[in-house]
């Protein structure tokens, strides 16, 4: 992973950091936050094996070690969330599930008088089985932005790992009291160490974009992007090039509600090698997303539907429709519950394959009582489901998994 747009991302994220931690004045602090989690943990058909093959149950546990580091000042912060998960089986039958995934977000900000730059960072070495089954939210936290999901349900070799990083920094230029200029480039880059397979592959794909973000009102706000990206698959040598222009509108409903807008139209011209010639096509499509926000002081809740083109590890870009829901609510002072569910479709941009055209579930539920300010005993139950809907013979598997654990989580001094 030594690709120039890569070592260019890196170099401004660099001068970015050494612009926020120079100035910082004396009274800027570091605020650390320790996370540690343990589980005990029981699933059937953890692999998911194809309907009529066995459905063996595993029973394991989890350790999740982790912390957030975050530095405030006035106009600037600076934050890192690693964190060290650890899976641990109980039968000697189940040890290629075993894993060490690591993860590293990173985000930080510096504010002048009309300019900010910016950058968000994410890293990871994950196991197959959870980097190729996408979750409702990785964080439980629906006020994050993860990273744009590139699952394949592919579990082949399910003892191997894979790698991404993806380095996004940006530009915003404040151009009069109400128009935002904003420039942003985003590299991302994933690898399979144990090397690439028919069913998923490694790419690069790197993503700039230019917008203008309007406030019309003190309820309404618009947006208009240009954004121009680059996919290149190992595998096939996929090389997919996209010009996608996007409106936005965001407006706030009630107190509670806020409701948000997305479309845009594409084009995309690409070319892949497929029984030993080079296919060259074009085609155009369609970008869409609805949203709806509550935040209020005991539940937060998103609904999100959209259709969206993204980087796949499929060797292809892919289409994807997707219902995405999630509530978090606090049903007493010490007891917390939530439920996410998530539905998609996925397909290939320009249907030059159904091979992984997939039909996506997972259904979560889970409680957390607080025995104190920083300890809380939590449970819940996880459903998935997937169905490969292909020409030449659909596949569905289904699993469903119940844990029980305990978790400490410091109190920020913030």
């Amino acid at each position: 992973m030594n690709s120039p747009k890569l070592a260019a991302s890196t170099s401004i994220i660099g001068t970015l950091l050494m612009g926020i931690l120079g100035p910082a004045p004396a009274h800027a602090a570091w605020d650390v936050v320790p996370d540690l989690a343990i589980a005990a943990r029981t699933d059937k058909n953890q692999r998911l094996a194809q309907g009529g093959q066995a459905e063996p149950s595993t029973t394991g546990a989890t350790l999740d070690v982790g912390a957030s580091i975050a530095n405030f000042t006035e106009r600037s912060f600076l934050a890192f969330e690693p964190r060290v998960t650890a899976y641990r089986y109980a039968d000697s039958a189940d040890s290629d599930l075993e894993s060490e995934d690591l993860y590293i977000d990173g985000s930080g900000e510096y504010r002048w008088q009309t300019v900010t730059a910016g950058f968000s960072s994410y890293f990871s070495r994950e196991r197959i089985l959870s980097a190729e089954l996408a979750q409702v939210d990785p964080d439980n936290d629906p006020d994050t932005e993860d990273p744009e999901d590139v699952d394949t349900g592919r579990l082949v070799f399910i003892n191997e790992d894979r790698e991404r990083v993806r380095l996004s920094p940006y530009l915003a230029f404040e151009v009069s009291e109400r128009n935002t200029l904003r420039f942003q480039l985003t590299d991302s880059e994933v690898a399979y160490p144990g090397g690439n397979i028919a069913a998923r592959t490694g790419y690069d794909y790197t993503q700039m974009s230019a917008g203008i973000y309007r406030t019309v009102d003190a309820r309404n706000s618009l947006a208009a992007v240009v954004m121009v990206d680059n996919y290149e698959a190992d595998i096939n040598r996929n090389v997919t090039d996209t010009v996608t222009v996007e409106g936005s509108f965001t407006r706030p409903l009630t107190e509670l509600w806020t409701f948000n807008l997305a479309a845009g139209v594409l084009r995309s011209d690409f070319e892949f090698l497929a029984a030993n010639s080079l296919v060259d096509r074009a085609t155009t499509d369609y970008t869409l997303r609805v949203g709806f926000r509550k935040r209020a002081q005991r539940s937060r809740i998103n609904i999100n539907l959209a259709r969206s083109v993204l980087p796949s590890a499929s060797g292809f870009s892919a289409v994807r429709r997707e219902l995405r829901v999630f509530v978090d609510r606090a049903v007493t002072q010490r007891l917390n519950a939530r439920f996410g569910v998530r539905l998609n479709e996925t397909g290939t941009l320009g249907e030059v394959t159904d091979r992984d055209d997939r039909d996506y579930a997972r259904a979560e539920i889970g409680v957390e009582w607080a025995l104190k300010p920083v300890l809380f005993l939590g449970a819940g139950y996880n459903y998935t489901r997937q169905d490969f809907t292909s020409s030449l013979g659909g596949e569905n598997a289904d699993s469903q998994a119940i844990y029980i654990g305990l978790n400490y989580r410091g109190l920020s001094r913030r």
